[in-house]
C-alpha cells in the first residue's frame, strides 16, 4: 500500500467520524458495499476522484483536505454548506435510511451504557 494510500484513508475515517457517521452509513449513501469504505480507510483501496468529491461534500471537508492537503477540514461547514440539509432536500429516502441507521446506532450505544 503507497504511503498517501494510506494517509489518504486516515483522512477518510477521521472526516467521517467527525461527521457522526458510520462506514454502514456511508455505504447505504453511496448505494455500495461497507466493506469498500473500509478499504479506502485502510489505503487497500482508493476512491474514484468523483467519489472523492462526494465523500467531501458528504463529510463537509474539502477535497484538498481528503487528498492530504492542509485545508480546514471544517471549512466548508463555516461557510455554511450542510452537504446532510442538501441529501434531505434532494434524497428523502436515502435521508431517512440514514437516520434508521443513525437512530439504531444510538440505541445500541445506550443499550451499552
Amino acid at each position: 500500500m503507497p504511503a498517501d494510500s494510506v494517509a489518504m484513508g486516515q483522512r477518510i475515517r477521521q472526516a467521517r467520524l467527525n461527521a457522526g457517521l458510520s462506514q454502514d452509513a456511508v455505504a447505504v449513501h453511496f448505494g455500495i458495499k461497507q466493506q469498500s469504505v473500509g478499504k479506502w480507510e485502510t489505503g487497500v483501496t482508493r476512491p474514484s476522484i468523483a467519489r472523492v468529491r462526494d465523500l467531501a461534500a458528504l463529510f463537509s471537508v474539502t477535497v484538498e483536505y481528503l487528498l492530504g492537503g492542509d485545508s480546514d477540514p471544517l471549512e466548508l461547514a463555516a461557510q455554511g454548506s450542510t452537504s446532510l440539509d442538501e441529501l434531505r432536500r434532494r434524497d428523502p429516502e436515502r435521508w431517512k435510511r440514514l437516520e434508521e441507521m443513525a437512530r439504531s446506532e444510538l440505541d445500541a450505544i445506550e443499550g451499552d451504557r
